[in-house]
């Protein structure tokens, strides 16, 4: 009888230990994916909500290439981005965008896709080309404006 209750206390003891392998497991497993849901962008990027945050502002003004543009023109194409685009093709031709308000001013870059001329990766900086754009924007008003102004 003794040796059946040391048995099962050891059983027990195993039990608890195992139980308590599989809970922080389970929290490693949660928190590793809370990562990959943040950095595959289901949350928007700070870059977006500056962006939008700025376009919103009736003082805003937007530049590409250091020649203002109108801004609903870029309004509707970045109201139209992506995070995703099919693969293939690599960024090009980087071309300095700017907005502007009274107070402040925002720099970031649009570089030209390989392929379809009419869409833009979008990054904070220049020299970005090993990493993922910020997004995506398809527009040819903007290829047009990009090729009239910085050429």
């Amino acid at each position: 009888m003794e040796l059946k209750n040391q048995q099962h206390s050891h059983l027990l003891k195993e039990s608890a230990f195992e139980g308590s392998i599989l809970k922080a497991f389970y929290v490693l497993f949660l928190f590793i994916m809370s990562g990959l849901v943040y950095f595959f962008g289901f949350f928007k990027y700070e870059f977006e909500e500056v962006t939008e945050s700025l376009l919103q502002q009736k003082s805003s003004e937007v530049f590409i290439c250091d020649r203002k543009i109108d801004k609903d023109t870029f309004f509707v194409a970045f109201e139209q981005r992506t995070k995703f685009k099919t693969s293939g093709s690599h960024p090009t031709s980087a071309y300095q965008a700017r907005l502007e308000t009274n107070s402040e001013e925002f720099i970031f870059y649009l570089h030209q896709d390989s392929r379809k001329t009419e869409l833009f990766w979008v990054y904070q900086h220049d020299n970005n080309y090993q990493s993922s754009a910020h997004y995506y924007i398809k527009s040819k008003a903007l290829a047009a404006l990009a090729e009239a102004f910085c050429s």
